[in-house]
């Protein structure tokens, strides 16, 4: 293979205006095992390579000079990102943070350049993809350049950045043909709600699909049966269960198993990202500075929240993080169930007992859960409002 790539290379110096073919070839021998410096003053003619890209390409860059040109603290025009991005992915792996901040840094444009470039028509797109898993932006170009396949899309499914996995789930046409992927995205944590909600109908439907084409399939005659529909029927995984509930189990042992083996860190970032499975697992987490940032979530409904207080287990903290937060309390069912909690600091309770409809204070009256100073209290207030001395 050198010997056709020397042959390839010596014969394009003769060349003054090659092609463009010529000229993609010549951008993709950087891509192969091969000793390219001395034709470097070829890449450098038609505008492959200048002299920083070349000294990048062929490791001759210190880490602190990368480091200043991925810092963008140098003029560097923005047809040499892809090739800057190419030569650290390969030569510089310990400068993997710098790159990343680079990628993020750049414009629009400048990533499409690097997307779109023939360097990344190979693993190094691959590599691009894991580094950039939870970039949004990065994940809306890649879609909008087309250049995602179930291999990529896979990669996306590991994400933490729910936006990145709402949009990896609805490319349908791809992920309800591939039950690994849907798999992935329903046992990741960090799946949106809706997104969760979908990847179970999707299994649903295909599970039903496959009953109706197996029922088919043995009630009609061969010539009755078309081979479209075998085929379908032979594509279509028969393990799928088609209750819901089954389907709910999985994806709560598995995110369960998930965050047992998290950090802190891990935790904190996914109480504060992380669908309604992943919250309801992390509001009961021992370690209060995890629990109270599921109520930060910004995706955490009141009905969640009435949940969370319905259980007498529920911890004080959350209690009074909850009757502090004002969006919270506006919801009267929550505000109920702040009062009714036998955790509630009593100087709470008395503070939202006065908002209680009467039927509610009568039943706060009798309730074995609370203390005596407030049952006497609702008594109190019971008579008052319903005008009984």
């Amino acid at each position: 293979m050198s010997t056709n790539i020397t042959a390839f290379l010596e014969d394009l110096k003769k060349v003054d205006k090659p092609d463009k073919e010529k000229i993609l070839l010549l951008k993709k021998t950087l891509l192969i095992e091969f000793n390219i410096e001395d034709h470097i003053d070829l890449f450098k003619k038609f505008d492959i390579l200048d002299t920083i890209t070349s000294d990048i390409v062929l490791k001759k860059s210190t880490e602190e000079q990368v480091k200043t040109i991925l810092s963008l603290n140098l003029p560097i025009k923005e047809s040499a990102y892809p090739v800057i991005a190419f030569g650290v992915l390969k030569n510089y792996r310990g400068l993997i943070k710098e790159l990343y901040q680079f990628l993020v840094k750049i414009s629009d444009s400048g990533l499409k350049s690097i997307i779109n470039d023939a360097l990344f028509d190979s693993n190094y797109f691959i590599y691009l993809c894991r580094l950039m898993k939870n970039d949004v932006r990065f994940f809306s170009i890649v879609v909008q350049l087309k250049k995602y396949d179930k291999n990529v899309l896979s990669i996306f499914a590991e994400s933490s950045e729910p936006e990145v996995l709402f949009r990896v789930g609805n490319i349908r046409h791809i992920v309800e043909n591939d039950d690994e992927l849907i798999k992935k995205i329903l046992f990741n944590p960090f799946s949106p709600d809706e997104t969760i909600t979908l990847m179970k109908q999707i299994m649903i439907d295909k599970a039903e699909t496959f009953k109706s084409l197996q029922e088919k399939v043995e009630s009609e005659s061969e010539d009755e049966v078309t081979n479209e529909e075998i085929k379908d029927l032979i594509t279509i995984d028969q393990n799928i269960d088609v209750k819901e509930s089954f389907i709910e189990k999985k994806v709560n042992e598995n995110i369960y198993n998930k965050i047992n083996k998290m950090n802190m860190a891990e935790k904190i970032k996914l109480a504060l990202k992380g669908n309604k499975t992943a919250r309801m697992l992390l509001i009961r987490d021992p370690n209060k500075q995890v629990s109270l940032n599921v109520l930060k979530n910004p995706k955490i409904t009141e009905q969640e929240i009435e949940f969370i207080l319905k259980n007498k287990a529920t911890g004080e903290h959350i209690i009074r993080e909850v009757a502090r937060t004002s969006a919270f309390i506006k919801d009267y069912n929550i505000l109920r169930e702040i009062v009714f909690h036998p955790k509630t600091p009593l100087n709470i309770s008395m503070t939202f007992m006065n908002r209680l409809f009467v039927t509610d204070l009568e039943k706060l009256s009798k309730s074995r859960d609370v203390p005596a100073n407030l049952k006497n209290q609702a008594i109190r207030l019971l008579k008052v409002k319903t005008g009984n001395k």
